[in-house]
């Protein structure tokens, strides 16, 4: 790895399957050394295809100051006040030609906008009662910044079947097939809002190079976090596709990886 010694600035990390599992908890290691990387006067972020509220107890408990990407790319938060600084979403005539399509093959289908879930499903009730929830129905024509479709009852085949029909019939949205220990799904955003876009974004936004900047993933969404990047990292648990494009691979987030790439970089440096 030619640029292992360079002094980074940022780094940039996935959450689900990177910083935590489907337990949702980071480790004291991992909280530990994302603050002293902060300590050291560089920066760390997340990008993630959750929303902001879903973190925001996470990004307080990490201390984390920089602004973070969230919804796959279609948002930069503001992580101290909340407020989103830069969007990208799917336009209103497209989201409504996407949901009637998803509905009509009875798909489930959940859309996220500002503070809240319009769903054709209900939620675990326990779980992020900060954010409201109502009936896909009371969605309006509206601009949608991400729509989730969960795997349900069809098998991998069929649904990667769908998946590729669905981007042939919607070339201007970016469809993400997710496979983790949440779940399988497909996150769709517009095609202006990948976690690649919003990494360059952020990086101006910051005053950065991308060569300042690493990225730590796991998933096929992350595919563009690694590639806006300087230094490309693909945790112990990642699919073999990242990890081919990888420059580092570390542990899996059971045993700690970001921490364990942290402590590289800070020891390097």
């Amino acid at each position: 790895m030619a640029s292992s010694f360079k002094n980074y600035k940022l780094i940039v990390s996935d959450v689900d399957g990177t910083l935590m599992g489907a337990e949702r908890v980071i480790s004291d290691t991992v909280r530990g050394s994302i603050i002293r990387w902060q300590e050291s006067g560089r920066l760390f972020t997340i990008a993630s295809g959750r929303q902001y509220l879903m973190f925001k107890d996470d990004i307080e408990n990490l201390r984390i100051k920089t602004p973070v990407i969230v919804r796959g790319g279609a948002e930069i938060v503001d992580s101290l006040t909340g407020r989103v600084i830069y969007s990208q979403y799917i336009d209103e005539k497209t989201t409504k030609e996407l949901v009637n399509h998803l509905r009509a093959h009875n798909y489930d289908v959940m859309i996220e906008k500002d503070d809240a879930f319009y769903s054709t499903y209900l939620f675990e009730p326990t779980r992020y009662l900060h954010i409201k929830r109502f009936s896909l129905s009371e969605f309006g024509n509206e601009s949608a910044p991400k729509i989730n479709v969960p795997l349900g009852e069809q098998s991998v085949e069929e649904f990667e079947e769908f998946a590729d029909d669905l981007v042939n019939k919607f070339p201007q949205l970016h469809i993400v097939r997710t496979y983790n220990d949440i779940g399988k799904a497909l996150d769709i955003t517009s095609m202006s809002a990948t976690k690649n876009l919003a990494v360059l974004e952020l990086i101006k936004i910051l005053d950065l190079d991308r060569e300042d900047t690493v990225g730590v993933g796991d998933g096929y969404n992350d595919f563009p976090l690694l590639e806006a990047c300087g230094l490309k990292v693909a945790m112990g648990n990642a699919n073999d596709e990242l990890k081919e494009i990888a420059d580092m691979v570390v542990p899996d987030y059971k045993n700690d990886g970001v921490a364990h790439l942290i402590e590289s970089l800070l020891k390097r440096n």
